[in-house]
């Protein structure tokens, strides 16, 4: 069977670059062996409008969220499941200097549909420490990144559009695939794996390993996202989410006590509600030196498409830039010069 799209890697990335080819009636093929090490498979999924680090908004907000939200529509409507859930962040205002900056800020044209201007007093009293107020984060919200992998994949089984293997990247194992299939590109979105494909591991990634604790809060349930350092997202059943970590140098992929620890430092600063952590996981993210995603094709071989690099932001960044790709791909349109990977050519030797 001829697919024109070989997509090499099923986590978050590749599965919604799949949907974008799907929407657009475009054949494609995705191939996954379920690497347990995926950031994919551990992800809060969570995605928020705004750097809280500097207040300001993320990269391409404007576009970027109201596409999401379409996009993830079309798939819950197709898939009849729901995944994506729309809340507010609250963000948990850590001074008064911060309590002025955030209402200085939330009067910026670029900020105010997404941070409410009036710090609010701490409702949540009985299970929060917040004597500075809280602040109300518009329009994020977070992906339910295993039930939409799960669907998903199960959906393009059916449609004989995805198969469960390993693909060795080596150049040979690549063209044999490529012939095997008649395709006219190959796309690679393997996460972190793709920092050791022989297509592209002179890139300069910058692997990053994030850690989350599942906790159980009795009589604690709230729709929105505490945040102060570490956020807590409401899975149901009184069970949250807590996270997450961000390590630059690591040894391995396993959890580690370090990063529990630290995750329950920061959790006791401000949760008072008693908690008991029920999981742990780990995962390595496919960050880029300069934090921005890799998309594009092989300087030298324009088959070859790279769709990687979304570190800890796939939710949000993924949906927009496959179409970007996707534009690049059938109407020769250009990438974004800050996400194109030829922005590295020099490292090309």
């Amino acid at each position: 069977m001829k697919y024109e799209n070989i997509i090499i890697g099923g986590g978050l990335s590749g599965t919604i670059l799949a949907w974008q080819f799907y929407l657009n009636n475009k054949s494609f093929l995705l191939i996954d062996d379920k690497p347990k090490s995926s950031s994919s498979k551990v992800a809060a999924g969570l995605y928020n409008p705004v750097v809280f680090k500097r207040l300001t908004p993320t990269w391409e907000a404007d576009k970027i969220i109201p596409y999401l939200d379409e996009f993830y529509s079309k798939i819950e409507n197709i898939l009849n499941t729901k995944f994506h859930h729309k809340r507010n962040i609250i963000r948990i205002i850590p001074s008064e200097e911060d309590k002025a900056l955030w209402e200085f800020k939330s009067q910026n044209n670029e900020l105010n549909k997404y941070l409410n201007p009036r710090i609010i007093d701490n409702y949540l009293h009985q299970f929060i420490k917040a004597p500075y107020g809280l602040g109300i984060v518009n329009n994020a919200g977070n992906i339910d990144t295993n039930l939409f992998i799960e669907t998903s994949h199960k959906f393009f089984i059916e449609n004989n559009q995805f198969i469960n293997t390993r693909i060795n990247s080596n150049k040979a194992s690549i063209k044999e695939l490529k012939n095997k299939y008649s395709a006219d590109r190959i796309l690679f979105a393997e996460g972190w794996i793709n920092s050791e494909n022989e297509y592209f591991k002179w890139l300069p990634y910058k692997l990053v390993k994030g850690e989350l604790l599942k906790l159980h809060i009795p009589n604690f349930d709230i729709h929105d996202v505490p945040n102060k350092r570490v956020f807590l997202l409401n899975v149901g059943n009184n069970n949250y989410l807590a996270g997450s970590t961000y390590r630059w140098s690591y040894d391995n992929e396993l959890p580690t006590e370090a990063e529990k620890n630290y995750l329950i430092e920061h959790l006791d600063k401000f949760l008072i509600a008693k908690y008991n952590i029920i999981d742990h996981k780990a995962g390595i993210r496919p960050a880029v030196l300069d934090r921005r995603p890799l998309l594009g094709n092989h300087p030298d071989y324009k088959d070859i498409l790279l769709f990687n690099g979304m570190g800890s932001k796939s939710v949000m960044l993924s949906p927009y830039l496959s179409q970007m790709l996707y534009y690049n791909i059938y109407n020769e349109s250009e990438i974004h010069k800050e996400v194109n990977l030829n922005r590295y050519i020099k490292y090309l030797i």
